[in-house]
């Protein structure tokens, strides 16, 4: 755990903490204020940079923030108890404020901590916050996971490096990972178990793909983990489609959805097979599912994808076809009638 401890988000989003999806810092500008914790000797480890509790039941714990504006003016900052998720690219996240909670979460973190708190800091000034943690009313195993996250309110408060004009609607702002154990229980207990959804044909940019649900259903995380699809038409033994995603983490009680691309074009309507496994260190699952894509759903999803061209040859060819038809048949009649005419003057011919 000593080596997951910080990492960059999307854009100018810092998590100091662990399972954190890889991101990219932007050059042109740095965050108008930083925050890091304040070490306490009550702390599991003083030397991570996030909190790291061990509670007994209905224990509360005071653990403080140290936030330093960077700005010459006044910094107005939010601070807001939040849980970890899993995102839809398969990384462990703990910046969203409005997260839907996982309904195998039976404790969530913002309801043990005070509430999200709103502080306003002089220009270049510094300001410790305190928050209070109480542990439930009974022992809990496993992880709760969650952070506190720390959001600049003050329009245009990005800090650049270089004369470059920056945009002042860049959201910035730090998540403090926060992680609760009970006492005398311990999270190696509890083994992270997963539960998956039957696969549905979606889209993304227009372009098609299989999704199923990933539910990590128990109160512990993964990390590093690998995830190899197969995916074979009827009963053929020889893939269809092949794909590998590496590098994957899943918070404790959280759910996301995986997407394998349709890698082959045009969907084909018919009988399928999804073999898929996710792999860590330590675990391992194999999920074998079936699944059907009717016609209707093949044209519905061809005519979304604008990398597929219209293929008129079909069209071509019967067009072509009926032309020759059309021809011969003209032609037949003009010379049917014409064999008719000439006999009709050789027989009044005969006559005279």
């Amino acid at each position: 755990m000593k080596k997951m401890c910080l990492s960059f988000f999307f854009l100018l989003w810092v998590s100091l903490g662990f399972l954190s999806g890889g991101g990219q810092t932007v050059s042109a500008a740095a965050p108008s204020f930083s925050a890091q914790i304040v070490q306490t000797m009550t702390d599991d480890d003083s030397k991570k940079p996030y909190f790291d509790l061990t509670l007994e039941p209905n224990e509360t714990r005071q653990v403080q923030i140290s936030i330093q504006n960077m700005l010459k003016k006044t910094n107005e900052l939010k601070i807001t108890p939040t849980i970890a998720i899993t995102n839809d690219s398969g990384h462990a996240v703990y910046n969203d404020t409005n997260a839907k909670r996982d309904p195998s979460l039976k404790y969530a973190f913002p309801d043990l901590t005070d509430k999200a708190k709103t502080i306003k800091i002089p220009g270049n000034g510094n300001e410790t916050v305190t928050f209070n943690i109480k542990a439930p009313a009974e022992p809990f195993q496993g992880i709760i996971m969650g952070a506190y996250t720390v959001k600049s309110l003050t329009a245009g408060s990005v800090a650049s490096s270089t004369n470059e004009k920056v945009d002042k609607h860049v959201q910035i702002g730090y998540s403090i990972t926060t992680l609760l154990h009970s006492k005398p229980t311990a999270a190696e207990k509890v083994t992270p178990e997963l539960k998956i959804s039957d696969p549905q044909l979606t889209t993304y940019n227009t372009q098609p793909q299989i999704m199923i649900n990933v539910h990590n259903v128990k109160a512990n995380y993964l990390t590093k983990m690998t995830a190899t699809t197969k995916i074979y038409q009827n009963d053929n033994k020889v893939p269809l489609i092949t794909d590998k995603q590496r590098n994957l983490s899943m918070a404790a009680n959280s759910n996301f959805d995986f997407t394998v691309p349709w890698k082959t074009g045009s969907v084909i309507a018919g009988s399928y097979r999804m073999v898929t496994e996710f792999k860590t260190k330590d675990q391992h699952w194999r999920f074998n599912q079936k699944f059907l894509i009717t016609q209707n759903e093949a044209t519905k999803f061809n005519k979304k994808n604008v990398k597929i061209k219209p293929n008129y040859k079909p069209w071509i060819i019967m067009t072509t076809i009926l032309l020759v038809v059309v021809i011969l048949s003209f032609s037949w009649i003009l010379y049917y009638k014409g064999q008719q005419r000439g006999q009709k003057r050789n027989s009044r011919r005969k006559k005279r």
